[in-house]
């Protein structure tokens, strides 16, 4: 969020399991940006390695969790974490 705003999260017990819930008001991200998204070496920052999505994406598939991200140009971001 380059020109500031909000970062919400929220931790929900759901079935058995929780849910980590990452929700900003910033500037979102295009279809194609969401697709590529957790793939290796893809990065949209000047100096990033385009490595921290794609290990978090492993670190909980690893623990049998999922993530999910949804997002609009313009209207935000929200990742959703179930472990």
């Amino acid at each position: 969020m380059p020109d500031g705003g909000t970062l919400t999260i929220s931790l929900r017990g759901r079935n058995g399991s929780a849910r980590i819930l990452f929700e900003d008001n910033g500037v979102g991200l295009a279809e194609d940006e969401l697709k590529r998204l957790f793939v290796p070496f893809n990065s949209s920052f000047r100096n990033g390695t385009g490595l921290g999505l794609p290990i978090v994406y492993q670190i909980i598939s690893a623990h049998n969790g999922s993530i999910a991200v949804k997002s609009r140009k313009g209207m935000g971001t929200a990742f959703v974490i179930e472990l």
